[in-house]
């Protein structure tokens, strides 16, 4: 198996999954694949420049992101996370693989943005505030039981929620929040146990995530129905919640959504049989990858990994969505090769013409998984599209 299709594995459930079971054999590496996404500091800095960097900056949402020195660590994000040094600007961390580079006034020496790249080529700048004079926008509701931090933007309906999946954050949808909400509301969160979150019931499966969503929408007095955008897992998320609250959802955006592990590897054994040994690989290094890239994921997002089984299977058996707007964005650029390409576009098309046949198949030529972030504007067109389908009078 090719070393850099193991190495996906631990990252999403489709590049760990397709890519491992469509890559030609090879040697395979004697350490775990997700040993090679464990960032380490590579300089050692004096710990007083941390104070230069501490801080609080704004996201272009208007959320507010802190850093702060933690004795000779630099930390970041409402929970927690240490920021690597990689030069005396340049930092990476392990929470979620995203790169931070801090902008430096030259007389002062004290820092006045920060650059935060995630997936992808598209970057965040956040400019440091004082925040005393600039009130953070996110508001703390009730999730049942527990509360989680949302951040609302723009106005109109319906309002558009974005479900990023697997411990998602509000700061991983800043710059697509901000571009949305110039169209109508906008809302984000931090999942129970991530970011500004509190903790919540375990098991962390997609029908809790889905009850625990229903309810903070109605604390937050936001009416239904609602368009919802999911990425990733998300997509299983809102699968689940469309099942069990389908009077709740005028529309769906798929953004390269995680597929049905059992419809993919039906696919295989229909149409490639001699690929399906390594498919099964693939998912077998995923399960080993977990326990690695766990380590370092906040309580909320290791609980939903440690639930993974159980959110697949109620995707699985949630597979009918009412008759509103979809639509589904599938990334086909990334690591891929056009063989993957291909066998990815084929099993999807099959997934939606079988159990969601009214839905439109878009392709994000310039993507790979993380098309919020390589093609923003082509997921704002297509939000747009359902919102405006969404309004029109049932017939």
């Amino acid at each position: 198996m090719k070393n850099s299709a193991a190495a996906q594995l631990g990252l999403t459930i489709w590049t760990s999954i397709c890519l491992v079971a469509t890559c030609g054999c090879g040697e395979r590496e004697e350490s775990s694949p997700a040993d090679r996404f464990i960032k380490h500091a590579l300089v050692e800095l004096d710990p007083q420049l941390y104070d230069s960097y501490a801080g609080t900056y704004e996201l272009p949402s208007g959320a507010h992101f802190t850093v702060f020195r933690q004795q000779d660590r630099l930390m970041a994000g409402a929970s927690p996370y240490e920021l690597l040094p990689q030069t005396s600007r340049q930092f990476a961390t392990n929470r979620h693989g995203g790169e931070f580079r801090f902008e430096v006034d030259s007389d002062s020496g004290r820092a006045t943005a920060l650059i935060l790249k995630g997936a992808g080529d598209a970057s965040i700048e956040a400019r440091r505030i004082d925040p005393d004079k600039v009130e953070d926008p996110c508001e703390m509701v009730d999730a049942g039981g527990h509360r989680v931090r949302i951040l609302r933007m723009g106005s109109g309906s319906p309002t558009v929620i974005v479900e990023n999946g697997a411990g998602s954050s509000i700061e991983e949808s800043s710059v697509l929040q901000s571009r949305l909400a110039q169209y109508t509301q906008v809302v984000t969160y931090d999942h129970a146990g991530t970011g500004g979150s509190e903790s919540g019931p375990l098991p962390r499966h997609a029908l809790q995530i889905a009850r625990e969503l229903r309810q903070a929408m109605i604390d937050a007095g936001i009416p239904s129905p609602w368009i919802f955008l999911g990425h990733s897992i998300g997509g299983h998320y809102i699968r689940v919640f469309a099942s069990e609250f389908p009077d709740d959802v005028a529309g769906v955006i798929l953004l390269d959504p995680s597929p049905d592990w059992e419809d993919m590897r039906n696919w295989y054994l229909k149409n490639k049989p001699d690929q399906v040994d390594k498919f099964d690989e693939g998912w077998r290094l995923f399960q080993e990858a977990m326990p690695v890239m766990a380590q370092f994921a906040e309580p909320g997002r290791r609980a939903e990994w440690e639930s993974l089984p159980a959110t697949l299977e109620q995707a699985h058996q949630a597979r009918s969505l009412p008759q509103v707007p979809v639509v589904q964005i599938t990334g086909t650029d990334g690591r891929n090769t056009k063989t993957d390409v291909r066998d990815k576009i084929l099993i999807y098309d099959q997934w939606l013409k079988k159990h969601i046949p009214h839905a439109r198949h878009v392709f994000a030529e310039e993507s790979g998984h993380s098309i919020f972030a390589s093609q923003p504007d082509l997921v704002v067109q297509e939000v747009r599209k359902v919102l405006e389908e969404s309004r029109l009078p049932i017939r």
